[in-house]
């Protein structure tokens, strides 16, 4: 293996912070991946708006308001394909 510094104590360090590197990027997206399929970060955004709102009855007026429904996705497919209209 080559010696790329002339030093073997930061060649391991620099191939140490590669690897906790890497692996905080796998294991980030193994994180979102699971998030986005099971809709965690929306259901903790709600419980959170709950809280933050008193109760059930302002979380329906906030969501009621058109800026914010314009803000909502409808639920369904975790992935949706747009078709456009072929003349």
């Amino acid at each position: 293996m080559p010696n790329i510094s002339g030093n073997a104590a930061l060649d391991v360090l620099i191939g140490l912070f590669f690897l906790y590197f890497l692996l905080s990027i796998v294991c980030s997206s193994i994180n979102e991946g699971i998030s986005a399929v099971f809709r965690l970060r929306s259901q903790y955004l709600e419980e959170g708006l709950r809280r933050l709102l008193d109760g059930q009855a302002n979380l329906d007026a906030f969501f009621d308001n058109p800026r914010v429904q314009a803000l909502v996705k409808p639920p369904g497919r975790l992935f949706r394909w747009k078709r456009t209209a072929r003349t």
